[in-house]
């Protein structure tokens, strides 16, 4: 094997590799989206503050950013009302740890898009030729860092906050499947 053959070879493995890994995040993604939609979805309609369709908006790029304080508020202030009134006590079925998702999501949004900047500014700069420019792309870089390691802390609290919506929404399902059975 040539080494032009051994670098093409390598290369093509690691690019299924990114493709497999970023379907299954995006297979993932959709999963838990599902459930929060299925999670609105158990709220009866008149007790509803949040359309579980509009869930799928999340999947917009930077709407989403903003969308997802809606997301995280709405969703589980309906199924803690609909829990109420039918005199159970949930807490506050997720919200809190959503809040906490949608600001670490938003925050590192930013982060990773101003860093980028940062260090796309720093390239140019380096073509000029000068120390500073070095220092402004590994600023850049820094600042990128910064923003992913929010992001995968959002990651982690975005899926506690669906499974305590989940857990929600399955009380009230069973509670509405109890209400609903005449022989209890």
């Amino acid at each position: 094997m040539t080494p032009a053959q051994a670098t093409q070879s390598s290369t093509s493995g690691g690019t299924d590799f990114g493709i497999i890994v970023m379907l299954i995040v995006f297979a993932v993604f959709a999963w838990l989206l599902l459930t929060l939609h299925r999670a609105a979805a158990t709220v009866p309609e008149p007790e509803r503050r949040f359309r579980p369709g509009l869930v799928w908006l999340a999947v917009i790029p930077f709407f989403n950013t903003v969308w997802w304080f809606v997301v995280v508020c709405r969703i589980p202030q309906s199924i803690a009302g609909a829990l109420h009134r039918r005199e159970e006590n949930r807490g506050d079925c997720g919200r809190d740890i959503g809040l906490v998702f949608a600001s670490l999501g938003a925050v590192a949004t930013v982060l990773l898009v101003f860093g980028g900047t940062v260090q796309a500014i720093g390239r140019d700069l380096v073509r000029i030729g000068g120390e500073e420019a070095d220092a402004t792309s590994a600023a850049g870089g820094s600042i990128q860092g910064l923003g992913g390691l929010l992001l995968v802390a959002g990651i982690a609290c975005f899926a506690v906050f669906v499974a305590k919506v989940h857990a929600a929404a399955r009380r009230l399902g069973e509670l509405d499947a109890m209400l609903d059975d005449p022989s209890s």
